[in-house]
């Protein structure tokens, strides 16, 4: 891996015990992290297997009302399209934050004093990446959820995929045993896994927030020189899209079932939408105050500056200074230029990174798959007045 902590940081898919393991296995390498292969590898452990079992039981096909296993959208949204995002994303989500991150922690954004802070931030991170006892941590909490998964599976019918007949009456089926023991265990670690790491990245991103940054009222971008950091919520759209894929499916079993009104899936989609903006949007914020500290300060000082400026040229033209400036203070004055471009620049400066449009790409992930479960029992123009609502603002 690369020693230099402020690119490795960047480099937020690899590390920890999960990693090294694929390491030894030849299925990563420091320089490819081979996301097609390896997400087709795991998804024919988690679905193929499973699947081939429900072949053998006589439980892969069949009508709805049956539940076979090929039909069962929590099994296909979880182990098939859940398992292959949450490893797709990994060389997006490390190319967009590394876009973010890498001009955060050089030069000339970084003041020549706080590289020494920056580097130490960027090696936390790292650490905090590597962690064997959180990846440790992320396998229980993926066994446990793998436990209420196996308490809700006793709820289907028991002439679903996920029963056989034995002796002693109906039991758990081996496609159901293997999807509990194997299939539901990696799904729950990858999302654990991406959830600690998307935290590392917030508390770097605080971390750097807190640094001394070169940043300039009059950058074209209007936002001191880091607009760009308000863009980096979207590293996480796979991630977004991999858990509304499971929320989709979820409403739209009650809303099949009909144990759920229009309004609760009003509610449900928008609540799903602050929840993902707001906590992926939440770690730019941080640079919200020094972009106003800038920006008062700024404001302040080229306002001082105009009122004296403005005063001798008004004594120049007027022959004396109506307010009672003396002649030391207008002389002073004389020399001074207009900071009348920078004041401008101060008052419209941006202090909030993340706008509107920045944010489409993880609301359209958040929402449409809730929108297609939607579409299956509800009306199709109110679902759109909804959809355009939430997209559009």
């Amino acid at each position: 891996m690369n020693e230099d902590p402020t690119v490795e940081a960047a480099r937020i898919a690899r590390g920890g015990l999960y990693y090294e393991m694929q390491a030894r296995l030849g299925l990563v390498r420091d320089d490819q992290l081979r996301p097609m292969s390896r997400a087709f590898l795991v998804v024919l452990v988690a679905w193929g297997v499973p699947l081939i079992i429900s072949v053998f039981e006589g439980t892969a096909l069949g009508s709805f009302a049956d539940m076979p296993f090929l039909l069962h959208l929590p099994v296909l949204s979880r182990f098939l399209l859940g398992i292959g995002l949450l490893i797709a994303m990994e060389p997006v989500a490390e190319a967009q934050l590394g876009t973010v991150l890498r001009p955060l922690l050089s030069p000339p954004l970084l003041a020549p004093g706080a590289q020494a802070a920056a580097a130490s931030a960027a090696a936390l991170a790292v650490r905090r990446r590597n962690s064997r006892l959180a990846e440790i941590v992320c396998f229980v909490v993926a066994c446990g959820c793998s436990v209420g998964a196996g308490v809700g599976l006793s709820d289907f019918d028991e002439h679903s995929w996920a029963f056989i007949s034995g002796s002693g009456g109906e039991r758990f089926s081996y496609t159901a045993l293997w999807c509990l023991w194997v299939s539901s265990p990696i799904y729950f670690f990858l999302v654990a896994r991406w959830v600690w790491r998307i935290l590392i990245v917030a508390l770097l991103l605080k971390s750097i927030a807190a640094l001394e940054l070169r940043l300039s009222v009059t950058h074209p971008d209007g936002a001191g020189g880091i607009a760009f950091v308000g863009g980096f919520p979207n590293a996480y759209t796979l991630f977004v899209l991999a858990l509304s894929c499971n929320l989709g499916v979820a409403i739209a079993e009650h809303l099949n079932a009909q144990t759920i009104t229009t309004t609760v899936f009003t509610a449900v989609m928008i609540t799903w939408v602050i929840i993902t903006n707001g906590l992926l949007a939440l770690p730019a914020l941080f640079f919200t105050k020094p972009l106003g500290e800038l920006k008062q300060q700024t404001l302040d000082v080229s306002q001082a500056q105009a009122t004296r400026r403005q005063l001798a040229e008004e004594s120049s033209v007027l022959g004396k200074s109506i307010s009672g400036a003396t002649e030391e203070e207008i002389s002073q004055a004389a020399s001074l230029a207009d900071p009348g471009v920078i004041f401008k620049a101060a008052r419209d400066l941006s202090t909030v990174l993340i706008q509107r449009a920045s944010l489409l790409p993880i609301s359209a992930a958040a929402v449409l798959p809730v929108f297609a479960a939607g579409a299956t029992q509800l009306p199709l123009m109110d679902l759109f007045q909804i959809l355009r609502k939430l997209l559009l603002f």
